[in-house]
């Protein structure tokens, strides 16, 4: 058997076609996990922490250490939620790292393991955000 893209199955006796699913029964199906604040902050000062390779290379190119990145995570606000991010649920943090300059954070959150993964560090870019708190 076959699986087209067209959700038909090629099998020699017969060909089924499987209806598709509207995004009203995928969302009652795969419900969004809402990622707070209290879930983020409890995974950084438990030490919980994924440092993707990427977000570790662009912070080494900006100039960010850990350790700000650390205090974005412990006491920044959510500018951005992308609940429905695969595979995991996606945030975007910040905080006033040095006095007017803002650091954003990046993170993903596994559920079933309990560990955040820092996706990407930056500060603030005036192409991308008007102002500290609101994309263009």
């Amino acid at each position: 058997m076959i699986l087209s893209r067209n959700c038909y199955i090629n099998s020699p006796k017969r060909i089924a076609r499987f209806p598709r699913r509207s995004y009203i029964e995928k969302s009652l199906l795969n419900p969004p996990v809402i990622l707070a604040l209290p879930t983020i902050r409890a995974a950084a000062l438990a030490g919980r922490i994924k440092w993707r390779y990427h977000a570790l290379l662009r912070a080494h190119q900006r100039g960010i250490t850990r350790a700000q990145a650390l205090q974005v995570l412990r006491t920044g606000e959510t500018i951005e939620r992308r609940p429905r991010a695969k595979p995991y649920p996606r945030c975007l943090l910040m905080a006033m790292v040095e006095p007017h300059r803002p650091l954003y954070v990046a993170v993903a959150y596994d559920r079933g393991r309990d560990y955040l993964h820092v996706i990407t560090v930056h500060w603030l870019d005036p192409r991308k955000l008007e102002d500290p708190w609101t994309r263009k």
